[in-house]
């Protein structure tokens, strides 16, 4: 729980040209925050420190956790409404880092694994994912493009092997698999075909051995199966949708700007 009290100044926000004499956590004539404010956790550490120009966040925001680690440092451009931000992680490291528009994600942000290795990159928009959204393997080879638009996903959806072929492809419209949908094999010959029409399947389904011989075929209407069986194996597009998009993304309190 993060509570107010009025402490000497810490060493560590030392960003800010604080004095001996500053006043912290006030307010203008019309109720705004206004000048420096901090707040601090029970055990006495800072939660974080920020200035405020009647009730805007400017210069810089700091973020702390209750053992007094930084978890974010967010750089408030003069005269705009955009601020940097970078995520930390307990030992220190860069786990993100983006903008921030009017205290919502904005542009593009990137995340960070151990050793400063990138895991993944997303576009956003205003608060909402727009634009691709790409995730890495350990080896640093893109694995899966998605795409987002409004912030739900929409159109073209890609999974890669660790070679950089593609592993599966499908369509996306309004956050529902809508259109073609194929899986393939390393050696890129498909492993089966299919679409999507509303978010079910419709229509046939073809199955594939990895010499290219056609190995079955299943029809659906609206996602019902009509002709041929359901495989077992066919749960491999289910996984590969269920398991699809993993940003492993910074969930501390320092998401909040203040």
């Amino acid at each position: 729980m993060v509570v107010f009290v009025l402490l000497p100044v810490q060493r560590s926000l030392a960003a800010h040209p604080q004095t001996a004499d500053t006043v912290f956590n006030q307010v203008d004539a019309k109720g705004q925050r206004h000048g420096f404010w901090r707040r601090f956790y029970r055990n006495g550490q800072a939660a974080y420190i920020a200035q405020f120009e009647h009730g805007k966040p400017v210069g810089i925001t700091l973020r702390y956790d209750e053992q007094g680690r930084k978890e974010a440092e967010i750089r408030h451009r003069k005269g705009t409404d955009y601020a940097t931000v970078i995520f930390y992680s307990d030992k220190g490291e860069v786990i993100a880092r983006g903008l921030y528009y009017k205290q919502q994600k904005d542009s593009v942000w990137s995340y960070y694994g151990a050793g400063g290795r990138l895991v993944g990159k997303e576009s956003w928009r205003k608060g909402k994912r727009d634009g691709a959204r790409d995730f890495y393997s350990d080896a640093g080879v893109l694995a899966e493009r998605q795409m987002w638009k409004d912030g739900k996903l929409h159109g073209r959806q890609t999974l890669y092997f660790e070679n950089g072929k593609p592993r599966a492809f499908w369509d996306m419209a309004a956050g529902e698999p809508a259109g073609q949908m194929v899986a393939l094999y390393p050696n890129g010959l498909p492993r089966l075909k299919g679409q999507y029409v509303n978010g079910k399947r419709e229509g046939e389904w073809t199955f594939w051995t990895p010499s290219g011989k056609l190995e079955s075929t299943t029809t659906y209407e609206k996602g019902v199966v009509v002709g041929g069986v359901e495989r077992q194996g066919d749960s491999i597009m289910n996984l590969l949708l269920q398991n699809a998009g993993r940003i492993a993304e910074p969930a501390t309190n320092a998401e909040r700007p203040f």
